[in-house]
């Protein structure tokens, strides 16, 4: 069960991984369902609310309207599954926005493909680092520092977050570079 406990100590985890933001100053866009981890915490309601952004929210966003909104509102990060950076890195208006000025650009909910990733950079000039986290675990579990990003990897533990590779039939933890099962603890 996720509890508020988790959802604020998440909360302060990504603010010690990402310690790029800063209270009352930054844009969120909301245009990822609430309903779903990343949109609630990352770039919704939960962080605007607590570091007091300005959050702007698009509740049936078409590339159009997320162009638009990251320009009109001069929103400071960015945060999509790995299919928003496939449509836009091809999308004729992406390159009206200064992709580079942003504090963090963060690809979670699927493998981002290295493709992909050397496409946008192309593109864009700017760089996507890669995080994944679980709903079970209420968001935010591993990424890929600023300036220390990996491609095709999903980074480093966040702060206060344990995480091994498990063999399941064993239930033994794995040597560094084995193949298996992720397990994660967050703060309880």
């Amino acid at each position: 069960m996720v509890t508020h406990y988790n959802i604020i100590a998440n909360d302060l985890q990504y603010d010690a991984f990402l310690p790029h933001f800063e209270d009352g100053n930054e844009t969120l866009l909301g245009y990822m369902p609430f309903y779903h981890v990343a949109g609630l915490m990352t770039t919704g309601p939960v962080r605007g609310v607590l570091h007091g952004f300005t959050l702007v929210i698009l509740t049936n966003p078409q590339l159009d309207d997320i162009i638009n909104a990251i320009v009109k509102y001069g929103v400071s990060s960015f945060t999509g599954a790995p299919s928003i950076f496939e449509m836009l890195k091809d999308y004729e208006k992406t390159s009206l926005v200064e992709w580079k000025k942003f504090k963090v650009i963060i690809s979670a909910a699927d493998a981002l493909h290295a493709a992909t990733a050397g496409d946008w950079t192309a593109r864009t000039g700017s760089v996507i680092h890669e995080h994944y986290g679980q709903t079970e675990l209420t968001a935010a579990v591993m990424g890929n520092p600023v300036g220390a990003r990996k491609i095709g990897s999903i980074g480093v533990p966040i702060c206060s977050t344990r995480a091994a590779i498990l063999d399941l039939e064993k239930s033994q933890i794995l040597p560094q570079g084995n193949w298996g099962n992720l397990r994660c603890q967050a703060p309880k």
